[in-house]
């Protein structure tokens, strides 16, 4: 079992916290200059509202994917350098999965930031 001092958990937690905030950061200042689709007077909606936490939470899961995708793709490297009894195909197909989740909130982090129009 592996032992973590504490530092070593805070700088961890640092670091995850940074990897999330630094591309929530970027994605506010481009969508802050696309108006919101939807307006209510008196309440601040679009990036100046709540959407930088959805954002926030939409870049997490992205950055989880990716890092799903990357330990996949090490362990099907393994598996097609060793001699087994599965074609290449059948050892990459789990990682369909997680390509199309990296794709999928992708795509949905660039439309909530870049592409967003009332209707």
């Amino acid at each position: 079992m592996v032992h973590f001092t504490p530092l070593q958990v805070i700088l961890n937690i640092v670091i995850a916290l940074l990897a999330v905030a630094l591309p929530t950061w970027v994605l506010w200042i481009v969508g802050s200059k696309i108006p919101p689709v939807l307006t209510c007077e008196g309440r601040k909606s679009g990036f100046a509202g709540s959407l930088p936490f959805f954002t926030a939470t939409l870049v997490f899961f992205f950055l989880y994917w990716v890092i799903m995708t990357a330990v996949d793709a090490a362990q099907a490297y393994r598996f097609i350098l060793m001699s087994v009894d599965y074609t290449p195909l059948q050892i990459l197909m789990p990682m369909i999965p997680d390509v199309l989740f990296v794709l999928i909130f992708g795509w949905v982090i660039v439309r909530l930031t870049m592409k967003r129009a009332p209707g």
